[in-house]
């Protein structure tokens, strides 16, 4: 019997991208393995999702100066060892490979590497552990998984990996059916973390040029403050249109089902993405979306959505108001939309998983 042991902390640590990434590729991952593997979970912080699973809670304490890399690079690695595990699976970047040579197989999925690409997007931590130890990391890997095409090239062009990589697609979040509306007026909604990569000012900029002209509309931001926030806080709080804008926030899985139910269109201006997640899952729930003509989002969402520049606030209102008057268009992009989010499947992206999971386990046992 194979052993798959995965590093979940994402669904202890994180409220974006990976935490959906782990919370949704787990249970595909359960509902589609192989009769010879097993599989167990290696996490931080106490959490029900564990619950009837075969997990280890490996907490981070007692609290001092890098205690968290020491727990990844010395404690984790340890663990790994006593349990023998054939292949691991971490699914966020800092990944407990201290060393190449080890008795199971080493997977990785890269989300992406901004902080690398545009470190003054991040905090100094994220900027240290991306420069000095994450190259390092990818080096001690066995194969990496990427979660598109984008991340694959700016891994390859960057980092230089001399292992196999895998881009495999992620899928939308299934959100229950929506109940109540929660703001009585006419809104446009971005699902996203407040943080400079998102463009929000831009954003911001392109609402007020439109409630000035006349529109009606209010602006929802759904998501939690990231890094580097600060500025763009100030912004909204000094807006003159700012009794117009909402922050609910990080919400349920119900609440953001009600949000895109109701809202006219969404808008996704991002400088970068990994993949972009919010993305499906506005076209899966049928909304009319604008998004920012990028690599990743062109790979995402094909012809299914309305594109533009990521620097140019008067395209993207005119983008906007096109849409809200245009029912035809509109239409036709929530039928392509939804068409082109059911290609994308979380049963699909555990199969080809699987695949790199035996292709591992494979080269480890010719290593054994």
């Amino acid at each position: 019997m194979k052993k798959l042991c995965l590093i979940a902390d994402a669904i202890d640590t994180q409220y974006a991208g990976p935490y959906t990434y782990a919370s949704m590729l787990i249970p595909a991952l359960e509902a589609t393995r192989p009769a010879d593997w097993e599989m167990t979970y290696v996490h931080a912080r106490p959490n029900s999702f564990f619950s009837g699973r075969n997990a280890w809670l490996v907490p981070t304490t007692p609290r001092f100066p890098g205690s968290n890399t020491y727990r990844r690079l010395v404690r984790l690695p340890a663990l790994l060892r006593k349990i023998q595990c054939t292949v691991v699976h971490d699914l966020g970047h800092i990944a407990p490979f201290p060393r190449k040579q080890e008795s199971y197989g080493k997977v990785l999925t890269i989300h992406d590497i901004t902080p690398i690409l545009f470190p003054g997007w991040h905090v100094w931590q994220s900027r240290f552990m991306h420069r000095w130890i994450f190259p390092r990391i990818v080096a001690r890997a066995d194969h990496l998984i990427t979660v598109s095409e984008t991340t694959k090239n700016d891994v390859a062009r960057v980092l230089h990996p001399a292992v196999p990589m895998s881009p495999i697609p992620l899928a939308a979040k299934k959100l229950p059916a929506p109940k109540k509306r929660l703001l009585d007026a006419p809104y446009i909604l971005c699902v996203s973390t407040l943080e400079p990569r998102k463009n929000l000012d831009m954003l911001l900029t392109a609402f007020t040029a439109l409630r000035k002209n006349g529109s009606s509309l209010n602006l929802v931001l759904v998501g939690k403050v990231g890094w580097h926030a600060k500025e763009l806080l100030a912004k909204i709080q000094q807006s003159p249109v700012r009794a117009y804008i909402h922050l609910p926030g990080f919400t349920s899985d119900e609440e953001l089902s009600s949000w895109y139910a109701h809202a006219r269109l969404a808008v996704y201006p991002s400088l970068y993405e990994g993949f972009g997640l919010p993305l499906l899952e506005a076209m899966g729930a049928g909304v009319p979306l604008i998004c920012s003509d990028i690599p990743s989002t062109r790979e995402v969402a094909g012809d299914a959505v309305l594109y533009v520049s990521p620097k140019d606030p008067r395209e993207l209102a005119h983008a906007i108001d096109m849409l809200l008057t245009d029912s035809d268009l509109a239409a036709r992009l929530q039928q392509k939309a939804q068409a082109r989010a059911a290609q994308f499947s979380w049963e699909e992206t555990a199969r080809q998983t699987w695949a790199v999971y035996e292709q591992v386990a494979s080269m480890a046992s010719v290593k054994r």
